[in-house]
């Protein structure tokens, strides 16, 4: 599964993403995923163009860290942040030229985080249990809650093929690990149940994939939004 991969990879993507914003980020990233098969390195550039997304997300951390919160403009609109959220919020900005999913993430998770003192409580109490040499199954908690099924506004050129169709094109109008939704002319008939081939011909552009058959979807919904276009939910 696509999440397994990504947690396998935890390290590597928390490496990477110290190096977004940097001029050289292609040729680093590209260094970086050398080793791994091709469906990873396409996680992994999934992953990658995912933090990077401009987002417009409404920062509230009242109630939700233990420094005390008051407002912070940013372009026009008021967030609540603490000194230490206001200070990761400022260099993650400078990092990655502007407010994207990274910064928000990296706002989300600094150390005085209730959720993230939770966390750190938990793991801190699995390791006395093994130094005690109690018998207990440990459970590791994951870093990623944030980007579990994490859909992005992100708008790339695809091509789909069904039955004898071939190379329709299509766009998508936001994007998953696990799903997307694209945005398909009418005259092009789909139902729920329907099994398609997508190409995403917009990321094959600027890196290398390696599908050359195309990533198979099912259709799961299909809502018609105009008498030109429908959208077609696809896991």
């Amino acid at each position: 599964m696509a999440e397994d991969i990504l947690l396998k990879h935890e390290d590597l993507i928390s490496e990477l993403k110290h190096y977004l914003g940097n001029p050289k980020f292609d040729l680093i990233f590209k260094s970086k995923i050398a080793g791994l098969t091709k469906p990873e390195q396409f996680l992994m550039k999934m992953e990658m163009t995912r933090l990077s997304q401009p987002i417009a997300r409404f920062i509230d951390l009242r109630g939700l860290v233990t420094g005390q919160v008051k407002p912070y403009d940013h372009n026009g609109k008021q967030h609540f942040m603490d000194e230490t959220a206001i200070e990761v919020f400022e260099a993650a900005l400078k990092q990655h030229g502007g407010y994207t999913l990274a910064v928000y993430e990296a706002v989300m998770n600094t150390e005085n985080n209730h959720r993230v003192l939770q966390r750190k409580a938990t793991e801190k109490i699995a390791e006395q249990a093994i130094d005690d040499s109690l018998n207990t199954n440990i459970i590791k908690f994951a870093s990623y809650e944030n980007r579990r099924e994490e859909r992005m506004n992100y708008s790339i050129k695809v091509t789909v093929e069904y039955n004898d169709k071939k190379s329709i094109a299509a766009s998508t109008s936001d994007i998953s690990l696990s799903g997307c939704k694209i945005k398909l002319a009418t005259r092009y008939v789909l139902k729920k149940g329907h099994l398609i081939a997508m190409r995403l011909v917009g990321l094959e552009q600027d890196f290398e994939l390696g599908l050359k058959n195309g990533i198979q979807y099912e259709v799961v919904a299909v809502e018609n939004i105009s008498k030109e276009f429908n959208h077609i939910r696809l896991k």
